[in-house]
């Protein structure tokens, strides 16, 4: 029996996903010789039209972004009707929200490639900022300083955890994933469905897509690679590695222990010599499979308390698995 619920949000997912409903976005095509602009939906649309004519794309073609934003007004109202949707689900007895976020440390992990390095040609949404200050100021959404919302949202829902309340977490992205004993909300539009993530937890492939919960999809995560986030823990191995064969390492798992062992042998596999390699910032780091193992968790896995130094070597020891 819990003392009751308490809602974790992330704020700067809300900010995003809301303010990108508020605004258009389509490219202008220019063919440069002849100075005709043409409007697509897209990049694939462009491509498509281009093909069914029978035409190559060159670089007589100039693309360019385009948004066109609702007024901000029409973000909040939907930033307002976002979260009464979901506290009327949920009925918490407390809502914390974190949104914006400065010092991130682990965009200064000496990764081979920067942490998110990938997203600094992204388009974001116009009103994105806006839509942070917004619940900042409207809903007491706190700032994550020196980490990500995410980190701060998994300290929250485990600082409730130890006070005797249930931490719900609408589900935004998977890292949520990882966060055994935490209550996610899934929202299937038309209804709302409850799931809290087990300790050891399970894979499954879905159309070739690894999906998974606890702490089998933290090590999946860990020794494969995220795209999103611009990391790959083989990034510097000879080892033959993906996506599958992660699953197939660690999908019939059957405990805490035997995950980790298999973490462990993994990187001892990736990296079986020592080596040296520089980092996204062109400095050179002298490294081993334990190295390694260990900057690849911080990339990986959220913080749990304040004092969370990210320390693999904490998480080994827990169940009993020498480094």
């Amino acid at each position: 029996m819990t003392k009751g619920r308490i809602l974790i949000l992330d704020g700067d997912s809300i900010a995003y996903r809301c303010s990108a409903a508020g605004e258009e976005r389509f490219i202008k095509v220019k063919h440069q010789p002849t100075g005709k602009e043409k409007i697509f939906k897209h990049r694939t649309e462009f491509k498509q039209s281009m093909s069914e004519r029978g035409k190559e794309i060159t670089e007589d073609y100039l693309i360019e972004d385009c948004q066109e934003p609702e007024p901000i007004s029409y973000v909040i109202n939907t930033i307002k009707n976002h979260i009464k949707r979901i506290e009327d689900e949920v009925k918490p007895d407390k809502t914390i929200i974190f949104a914006g976020e400065q010092f991130n440390f682990r965009l200064d992990l000496p990764l081979p490639k920067k942490y998110k390095g990938q997203r600094t040609d992204t388009i974001r949404p116009i009103h994105l900022q806006a839509a942070k200050k917004f619940l900042q100021n409207s809903y007491k959404a706190a700032e994550a300083v020196g980490k990500e919302v995410d980190d701060e949202c998994c300290i929250a829902a485990y600082d409730a955890l130890k006070l005797g309340y249930e931490p719900v977490m609408y589900f935004y992205e998977k890292d949520q994933y990882q966060l055994d004993g935490v209550t996610l909300l899934y929202d299937n539009t038309s209804y709302f469905e409850y799931e809290t993530v087990p300790v050891l937890g399970s894979l499954r492939l879905e159309k070739k897509a690894v999906k998974g919960l606890g702490l089998k999809f933290l090590a999946y995560q860990w020794v494969c690679s995220d795209p999103v986030d611009n990391y790959c823990a083989y990034d510097l191995s000879n080892t033959k590695f993906g996506p599958k064969s992660a699953y197939n390492l660690l999908v019939d798992c059957e405990s805490e222990k035997e995950v980790l062992g298999k973490v462990k042998e993994q990187f001892q596999k990736f990296y079986p010599e020592p080596f040296e390699y520089q980092d996204w910032k062109g400095e050179t780091h002298k490294a081993d499979w334990l190295s390694m193992l260990k900057l690849y968790y911080k990339a990986c896995r959220m913080m749990r308390s304040q004092e969370d130094t990210l320390d693999a070597e904490d998480l080994f020891n827990q169940y009993g698995v020498e480094l």
